[in-house]
C-alpha cells in the first residue's frame, strides 16, 4: 500500500515577509491634520509657565508637523538638517536624502500651507 499526494509546489504560496503595503488608514485625514495643528497652537490645559515660551515654539512645531504630513519626511530626515541646510537667500530647506538624493523645500510655501490648514 502506498500513499500518493497529488500536489505541486506551485500550489503553495509561502512568504516570510509580511504585507507592508500602505492603505488609507495609514495616513491622517485633513480633519485630523487640522485638529493636530490646532492642538499644537492651543494653550488649553497649560500652566502659565508652559504658556510663556509658547510663541517661540508654536511656529516651529507646526512647521515640523507640516514636514512630516505634507512632505513625508521620516524622523531621520526631520532631525538631520543643519543650519547650512537652510538657505535663507533662496527661502529653501535642503533635506539630504539617502543615496545623494536631496529634497528642496521652499520655506515660504511650507509656511503658507501650514497656515491654510488652520
Amino acid at each position: 500500500m502506498s500513499l500518493t499526494i497529488n500536489t505541486s509546489v506551485d500550489d503553495f504560496h509561502l512568504s516570510l515577509i509580511p504585507d507592508q503595503s500602505l492603505s488609507d488608514k495609514d495616513f491622517i485625514t485633513k480633519a485630523e491634520e487640522k485638529l493636530l495643528k490646532q492642538t499644537i497652537l492651543s494653550t488649553k490645559g497649560l500652566t502659565e509657565r508652559q504658556v510663556e515660551p509658547g510663541p517661540l515654539i508654536v511656529d516651529r512645531n507646526a512647521f515640523i508637523i507640516d514636514l512630516v504630513v505634507n512632505y513625508g519626511l521620516s524622523l531621520q530626515e526631520l532631525v538631520s538638517p543643519n543650519m547650512s541646510d537652510i538657505q535663507l537667500v533662496r527661502n529653501t530647506l535642503v533635506v539630504r536624502g539617502e543615496h545623494g538624493i536631496n529634497l528642496y523645500i521652499i520655506i515660504k510655501e511650507l509656511y503658507e500651507t501650514t497656515l491654510e490648514v488652520l
